[in-house]
């Protein structure tokens, strides 16, 4: 027996799947890797040098003052400590940019991963321009 009704496809209500974006991943995985040569360079420049400088540094002297005496502290090594906040302050800056830049690396959003990294490299430019390294050496000639 033949259906007097022809059969008909059913009607696909499926939403059409997202356009997936060229080369979105690439990019994101190459501002991740940018950002992470950025922080070494940061932390870098903010060590102020090579390691050996820092292995055959005589050590600090113990001064004990009293009311109205010279502290004896030389002004390089206070501007050194200085210089050493400011990095420091810099440093904890840019670890919330860079919690930043994971999430927008998470979301594969390269845009935001984009802005992320040129505000790293707005930090690292911060760091590298600290004479930190002249007056911390200077402090170790004068110790």
């Amino acid at each position: 027996m033949t259906s007097p009704y022809p059969m008909q496809p059913t009607p696909s209500y499926a939403p059409e799947p997202p356009k997936k974006k060229r080369g979105g991943f690439l990019k994101t995985v190459v501002l991740t890797l940018a950002v992470f040569l950025l922080i070494g360079v940061g932390y870098g420049a903010g060590k102020g040098g090579s390691a050996a400088a820092e292995l055959s540094a005589p050590a600090p002297a113990v001064t004990v003052t009293t009311a109205g005496e010279s502290s004896g502290v030389p002004q390089s090594c206070l501007r050194a400590l200085d210089e050493a906040d400011e990095i420091i302050a810099i440093f904890g800056e840019t670890m919330s940019i860079v919690s930043d830049a994971f999430t927008a690396a998470a979301n594969f959003d390269s845009d935001e991963l984009s802005r992320q990294a040129d505000k790293i490299g707005d930090q690292t430019a911060k760091i590298t321009a600290s004479d930190y390294p002249t007056y911390a050496n200077a402090c170790r000639s004068e110790s």
